[in-house]
């Protein structure tokens, strides 16, 4: 029976160093994933911007909210976030304050827990939490 000889370091090392590259290219390649789809996201979003209120009324949102969510951080996912708004608002539980000049430590706390933003990103807990310190 042949042995095998022991792996020196010096054979193990760039392995090591492949496995290491790799995992970071991986990593990196990702994160601009999914940061090329928050930007496709909040692109599509902004057409919001360009409508006009009578159509926004039809579609249940205010100027207002869509200017607070265009806002938002881009990991936030800006239409689910609009849609909770208008719902809260609707049912009466929005609360003071409010619209364009709110806050944006308030306009984040404001947005329903449930509403994720897209993908991995932080979530409104981790914001919430920034903002008060």
């Amino acid at each position: 029976m042949t042995e095998k000889p022991l792996e020196t370091a010096d054979q193990t090392l760039p392995r090591g160093i492949f496995a290491v590259l790799g995992t970071l290219v991986n990593h990196y390649h990702a994160v601009w994933q999914e940061r090329r789809s928050y930007r496709e996201a909040r692109a599509a979003f902004m057409q919001n911007v360009y409508l006009d209120d009578k159509l926004l009324d039809d579609i249940g949102v205010t100027r207002e909210e869509v200017d607070w969510a265009a806002g938002l951080p881009v990991q936030i996912n800006a239409a689910l976030a609009l849609h909770a708004r208008a719902r809260r608002r609707r049912s009466g539980n929005l609360g003071t304050g409010g619209g364009a000049s709110e806050a944006p430590e308030r306009a984040l706390a404001v947005a329903e827990p449930n509403v994720s933003p897209m993908c991995s990103a932080p979530t409104l807990a981790h914001f919430r939490s920034d903002a008060k310190a």
